[in-house]
Parts: C-alpha cells; sequence; structure tokens
C-alpha cells in the first residue's frame, strides 16, 4: 500500500467515526441514528405540562409503540395548592386548638396556656405565618433563653415551646391542604424543616435534664406553716385548701390535675379512680384505680361538701400552681416545683413497698419510668448499712471462720 492509499483509508475510517450518533431519518417522532452495531430508533415525546422524554428501541415499531402509549398518558398537571395568606401565627395556634376540640382528644389546660404565651410573645404577635421561617424560630428561641422580653428559660423548655410551634404549623397547613414550593417542586407546608439542629447546634433547644429537686423537711415545713398561717387565710379569697393539697401530693404522689379532678361519687374503700395520662391510648388517657393512703384518706374525709359539685377539691390546677409558687417566692424557697413533691412522695412510697403495689399508686406503666422519680441519693448510707446487715445474716455460716 503506497502513501496515497494509506490516507484514503484513514479517511474513510473517520468518516465512518463521524456518523456514529448521525440522524440518519426522523419520522413521525421517531429519530433513526446510525450506531456501531447498527440503526437504533429513538422515541421522542414532547407534551405541554410535562417533561420531555425520550426512549431507543432496536425497530422502529417498537419506538411508534411506546410513543403511543406515552403520548395517550395524561400529563402531570401541577396545580398550585393553597398557602396561609394573611393568617397570623396567633391566629394559626387558635385553629390549631380549634382542630383539636373538634377531634376526640382536646388539648390539656397546659398546652392551651403554653399557645397562649406564644401568641402574645413580641416575636410571634404580629407574624404572618407566610413569614415563618428558621430564622424567625432562631429568633423567637434566642429571645427566650435570654431573657429579651421575659424571664430567661432554659433550652429544654424552649424545646417543648418549638415543638408546638412546629405541630400548629404542620396539622394547620394539612387539615387545609397547604404546600410550599422548593427548588420549583411543590412540597406539603412545613417551613420548619431542618431548625431543630440549627437551635440544637446553637444551644438554644435541648432535651430535658432528669430533675432531682426534692423538698426536704425543713422546706415542707416552712410551706405549711404559710399555709395555713393568718396571713394567707386573710389572703386566700378563694378558700383554697393549699395546706391539705400539699400535703396530699406529699403524702400519695397525686399531680396536680389529678388533684383537681378527683370525685367523691369515684371514691369507695379507700381507692379512688382516675383518668391518667396515657400515650398509647387513641384518646391519650387511660381510667386507673388507685390505692389512697390512710393519711390520705383523713385529708380527703375533712374537705367539705359542695352543693352540686362532685369534685373534692373544685378549684382550677393553674391557680394550685400560682399559690405554690407565690409561697415559695415569699419563702425564698428556690427552684422548687409543686411537682417535686410527687418526687417526694413516690421515693419514700418506694422505700416501704415494692415495685408493682408503688406503681399502683405512682399510676406508671413502666419500671423504667417509674425510677426516674424514685430518688434515694440521701439515703444510700441507710440501704447499704441495711442491705449489708441481711446480706450478712444469711451469709454467716458462708464467711465463718
Amino acid at each position: 500500500m503506497d502513501m496515497t492509499e494509506g490516507f484514503k483509508a484513514v479517511e474513510e475510517a473517520l468518516k465512518g467515526k463521524k456518523m456514529l450518533g448521525k440522524t440518519v431519518a426522523n419520522v413521525d417522532g421517531v429519530r433513526a441514528y446510525r450506531t456501531a452495531k447498527g440503526i437504533r430508533y429513538q422515541a421522542q415525546v414532547r407534551v405541554a405540562g410535562r417533561k420531555a422524554i425520550s426512549k431507543s428501541f432496536e425497530t422502529r415499531e417498537d419506538a411508534k409503540a411506546w410513543r403511543k402509549i406515552e403520548l395517550a398518558r395524561k400529563p402531570d398537571v401541577i396545580v398550585e395548592q393553597a398557602g396561609p395568606g394573611g393568617m397570623t401565627m396567633p391566629e394559626l395556634f387558635a385553629a390549631y386548638i380549634a382542630q383539636r376540640d373538634a377531634s376526640p382528644n382536646p388539648l390539656p389546660a397546659g398546652q392551651r396556656m403554653q399557645f397562649a404565651r406564644l401568641s402574645a410573645h413580641p416575636v410571634l404577635a404580629n407574624l404572618l405565618v407566610s413569614d415563618m421561617d428558621v430564622a424567625k424560630a432562631r429568633e423567637y428561641c434566642t429571645a427566650r433563653v435570654t431573657g429579651q422580653y421575659s424571664a430567661k428559660v432554659h433550652s429544654s423548655t424552649v424545646m417543648s415551646e418549638f415543638v408546638r410551634i412546629s405541630i400548629a404549623l404542620q396539622r394547620v397547613g394539612a387539615r387545609r391542604n397547604w404546600a410550599q414550593k422548593v427548588n420549583n417542586v411543590l412540597i406539603p407546608f412545613n417551613p420548619l424543616v431542618g431548625a431543630m439542629d440549627i437551635l440544637r447546634e446553637d444551644g438554644l433547644v435541648s432535651d430535658s435534664n432528669r430533675r432531682k429537686r426534692r423538698p426536704n423537711v425543713d422546706e415542707l415545713n416552712r410551706v405549711l406553716d404559710y399555709f395555713r398561717g393568718e396571713q394567707y387565710a386573710k389572703r386566700n379569697c378563694a378558700k383554697l385548701p393549699m395546706g391539705d393539697i400539699v400535703a396530699l401530693a406529699t403524702i400519695n404522689a397525686f399531680r396536680r390535675g389529678e388533684i383537681v379532678r378527683m370525685q367523691w361519687s369515684k371514691l369507695k374503700d379507700g381507692i379512688i379512680a382516675l383518668d391518667r395520662k396515657d400515650s398509647d391510648s387513641e384518646g391519650g388517657r387511660r381510667d386507673t384505680l388507685v390505692p389512697v393512703l390512710d393519711m390520705a384518706m383523713e385529708i380527703i374525709a375533712r374537705q367539705p361538701r359542695v352543693e352540686g359539685e362532685d369534685r373534692i377539691f373544685p378549684f382550677a390546677a393553674d391557680t394550685i400552681g400560682q399559690h405554690w409558687q407565690e409561697a415559695c417566692d415569699a419563702l425564698g424557697i428556690k427552684d422548687l416545683r409543686f411537682h417535686d413533691l410527687r418526687h417526694e412522695a413516690i421515693s419514700t412510697i418506694a422505700l416501704v413497698l415494692g415495685q408493682t403495689e408503688a406503681m399502683q399508686i405512682s399510676g406508671h406503666k413502666t419500671p423504667k419510668a417509674f425510677m426516674i422519680y424514685v430518688q434515694h441519693d440521701e439515703d444510700a448510707k441507710a440501704i447499704s448499712k441495711k442491705a449489708s446487715a441481711a446480706i450478712k445474716l444469711k451469709t454467716a455460716s458462708l464467711v465463718a471462720v
């Protein structure tokens, strides 16, 4: 082969390479193109409202059949969904409360109060729902932790508030079919996606720590003296028997909400029927039979009967909390909550009763939940001596010399 023939061979080879992928024919939306293995057929579908698609086949018939099916398919029409419009955050909270009130599981009083505080906060009071985002959530949480508008609160409290805000946004949005566009894609309305991680990193929210605060004997005596004193009696227009209520909670581990729900008609033979919180049940509550200790029965028995009122303590749980806090402030007792009386009661009961019996009084469903309330730090030495004495007695023959 001479030089001229060699150049011609290379030219033909290059010409063949350049032809690969080139369109041979394009008829009725099916393009025939050359490949190294022969001719292939690419069907193309372009429909308004849908993304253009294409697919290759070995035969023109297969390409035409696929194209016919795709053309017959209904287009994916993106419907713009409604949004919150001019709704404010307080209006959103009110809508969420109304939704829950219309359901079999209405919001408890504590959460209603929490939403009332959220609605009144300067960051949220006039904020449009459409303007709520991660930056605004961070602004609110920062204000709460730093005490910008009110007293400082712990990051675990802010966590609880943030969760309420997120739930209200999601539940009301889902009920009203709201959506938001992210990267030109409509997704269910949830403007606080990813906010939790950011707030945690900044130390603005955190999980609650296990509380170990219990009232000591001196603090209990001072509180009881305060509530049974003449000065408190003169100011106590509601005639709230706080001395008896504090003693009852300390003895029988009742919560504030349980005390104000106790009924004469449900008390019989030292047992009272109470509905207690239960996250596993459909309505969030469960009926329980709670043994009432003898000392607690004495307190209940001396409460006056009110005509037409079945409740033993016909008062509001929030009023009890308010009177408790006022007493602690007046006595200079720091960081002592009414709920700490329940810790004290359960820890004491656990010293003298078996776990199963104690859990029947406390109302806990699992030993793990029950043990959160059992705190015997200051009794550790006494428990150690008692256990050592029992073991020594039973194993004396094993250690005898």
